[in-house]
């Protein structure tokens, strides 16, 4: 009964008008035209098939647009005075280094800027930040220790061969290594401290010549201004060290960059006091 019952269903269906007419609209794919085809001659006179490039869209419909801008853009002024930059320099370094012009302009030009068609700092910046890194570390070794905090630990009692138990030796530490457990990251970040490189940088007015496109022009701080500050004064190490070589480079650093630090952080002290 149930095989009867299904095969009255299925002739029903094929038999109904509406899957006739879709049978008698649709085309096979066999009986579709086959696509055009042109015949080239080849060198050596034999016939060779290819298809036809497609057709180039001459004209296209041109898209709708609003009647007016959703953003309002408001310029924002940069500095375009060699005069000011060269002050700038000179404050900041304290002499001229010998920087050409074309890498001065770089080093204080974001990529934000002009949508980035002209030459960036981004690259000086990364080299620049490896180099203050180094000379922090030396800064670091040649400085006293710095203590961190005392944890009381337990003696450690070991056994020894016979049975006997003893205290475990402590490491021998040399007098001339005594600042080596210094150097950490977190000890170099606190020196190269974002906060304290865009203070030196606001000394040196950094930032009324620097080249950048901000997101609000009335709100620079929260635009990242320091933080571009920074990227710019570490592009300005990265261009003197590959300009002028790693010794002028690292002069900069330590008497420029690193005393500079020492001296803000000893003024943040007797401003706490």
């Amino acid at each position: 009964m149930a095989s009867r019952s299904s095969r009255k269903a299925s002739s029903l269906i094929t038999s109904s008008p509406t899957l006739q007419c879709l049978q008698r609209r649709t085309r096979p794919s066999a009986l579709l035209p086959p696509p055009r085809r042109h015949i080239q001659t080849a060198a050596e006179g034999e016939e060779t098939a290819g298809y036809l490039p497609p057709r180039k869209i001459t004209h296209a419909r041109p898209q709708r647009r609003a009647p007016f801008p959703t953003r309002n853009p408001r310029p924002f002024a940069v500095n375009d005075d060699p005069a000011r930059l060269n002050e700038v320099y000179t404050t900041l370094l304290g002499r001229d280094m010998g920087l050409t012009d074309k890498v001065k302009w770089q080093a204080v030009t974001h990529k934000s800027f002009d949508h980035g068609r002209q030459p960036f700092n981004e690259k000086l910046a990364i080299y620049g930040k490896r180099v203050c890194w180094l000379h922090a570390s030396l800064h670091l070794l040649n400085g006293p220790p710095i203590e961190e905090k005392k944890t009381y630990k337990s003696p450690n009692f070991v056994s020894s061969l016979d049975g006997m138990p003893y205290r475990e030796p402590e490491p021998f530490l040399h007098r001339d290594y005594k600042s080596l457990v210094s150097i950490r990251e977190s000890n170099i970040r606190a020196i190269l401290d974002p906060g304290k490189l865009a203070a030196i940088a606001r000394l040196a007015r950094l930032a009324s010549v620097m080249r950048w496109k901000p997101k609000d022009n009335k709100d620079l701080q929260g635009s990242g201004q320091a933080l571009v500050a920074t990227q710019a004064l570490y592009a300005i190490v990265g261009a003197l060290a590959l300009q002028r070589g790693g010794d002028i480079a690292g002069s900069m650093v330590r008497e420029r960059l690193l005393s500079s630090i020492d001296w803000l952080v000893e003024k943040t002290k007797d401003m706490r006091s």
